[in-house]
């Protein structure tokens, strides 16, 4: 791996590392509000797209293994 993908990699490792901490977060959040509402929906829906982009991310990453 030359510098500048190594240099990537390590980039993409914390952006990695910090959004499944959001992810958490927000998964805490769903579970706050009440069930069927506008807002539970909306912010599943939110939580479901960013599971979604993790995965495409955390897959882009492994390309650089």
């Amino acid at each position: 791996m030359n510098l500048p993908e190594g240099f990537l990699a390590e980039n993409l490792d914390e952006i990695i590392r910090r959004s499944t901490l959001r992810l958490e977060q927000e998964s805490v959040h769903v579970g706050m509000l009440q069930e069927g509402g506008n807002q539970h929906i909306s912010a599943k829906a939110t939580l479901k797209q960013g599971k979604a982009a993790l995965g495409r991310l955390k897959a882009y990453r492994a390309k650089f293994d």
